[in-house]
């Protein structure tokens, strides 16, 4: 049985027997052992004459609430019962914060990368920290530049993939400064889209 349309995420999340992930304007999450979908609302385009939406990511926190980075809209969107049929969502707009593409839940904190502005040549993007539940005290992490796809963390460091790179690179979670994890050029992989990283096992998969 299909579940999904087309699936827009560059990445999904397995939390408790669910894979959640963005299917074009709602999120899905589905049950492996049940092979069941349930979809949210389907969610409205942030600015008017740009009429789609597109989420490249997604996180769930410990309360199974789940946040998406909307990259067209500025926004991250939070589904507060992803797992209801229907569920609605929220938005917020953290300040500064333009094309976000990737997330990752560190507490109280969210972390987001974002992309250049794919209307301009070499527009790169930026790290940030801000407030999980409603975006505010966002602060730029380092002053790495980068069109961030993937983003786990390894210790006291996040890793990040660049869609416009073959590599993976490490970056403080204080101070912000990032060291070359691990070039792919090697193994003949033109761009780190996105990872699978297993913390406990320290095993890193690359598409």
């Amino acid at each position: 049985k299909r579940l999904m349309r087309v699936p827009k995420s560059r990445t999904l999340r397995v939390v408790n027997g669910k894979i959640y992930v963005p299917d074009v304007d709602q999120l899905v999450v589905i049950d492996i052992a049940a092979r069941t979908a349930v979809r949210s609302a389907t969610v409205t385009p942030a600015i008017v004459f740009v009429p789609y939406v597109v989420m490249t990511d997604v996180v769930v926190d410990g309360a199974g609430v789940a946040y998406a980075p909307e990259t067209v809209g500025n926004r991250i969107l939070k589904f507060a019962t992803p797992t209801t049929a229907g569920s609605s969502y929220t938005a917020y707009f953290p300040s500064g914060v333009t094309f976000p593409t990737t997330a990752y839940i560190d507490g109280t904190k969210l972390v987001v990368g974002t992309t250049g502005n794919p209307m301009t040549a070499g527009s790169t993007g930026s790290l940030f920290t801000m407030n999980l539940a409603d975006g505010t005290g966002v602060m730029k992490l380092g002053n790495f530049a980068a069109n961030f796809q993937g983003l786990e963390k390894d210790g006291t460091n996040y890793l990040v993939g660049n869609t416009r790179g073959h590599a993976l690179y490490q970056v403080a979670q204080v101070g912000g400064a990032q060291t070359l994890s691990r070039d792919f050029a090697a193994e003949g992989v033109a761009s780190v889209e996105d990872f699978g990283w297993d913390a406990a096992s320290r095993t890193l998969a690359v598409p």
